[in-house]
């Protein structure tokens, strides 16, 4: 949930952000029901389904075959921002989160 749903954007804003970002990470659920997130690159060729490649054996198989949930995570943008008179901090970024399910493709 959001802290504020004035803060969604659409669909297509949300794209935007997940191909210009430097990386994506990847949280899986492992094994063990742990959770299990990675900076991984990226790609898509129908922004619907995403790729990344890797070993044939490993963690994030493991953790794919276990439990196919997973939560996309990008960040585009980030650059901090002080207050000219009063010192205060913020951070100026653009983030999106998608949902979805894993599945190994060969």
């Amino acid at each position: 949930m959001m802290r504020k749903e004035s803060r969604a954007m659409d669909s297509e804003w949300a794209l935007e952000v997940m191909h210009k970002a430097p990386y994506i990470t990847v949280s899986f659920i492992d094994e063990d029901g742990k959770p299990y997130g990675l900076p991984l690159s990226l790609a898509s060729d129908d922004d619907v389904n995403w790729y990344f490649h890797g070993a044939l054996e490993g963690k994030k198989l493991e953790a794919i075959k276990a439990h196919s949930e997973v939560c996309l995570s990008a960040v585009t943008r980030c650059a901090p921002t002080v207050g000219p008179k009063d010192g205060s901090f913020t951070l100026q970024f653009k983030s999106a989160i998608a949902f979805g399910k894993a599945e190994i493709v060969t």
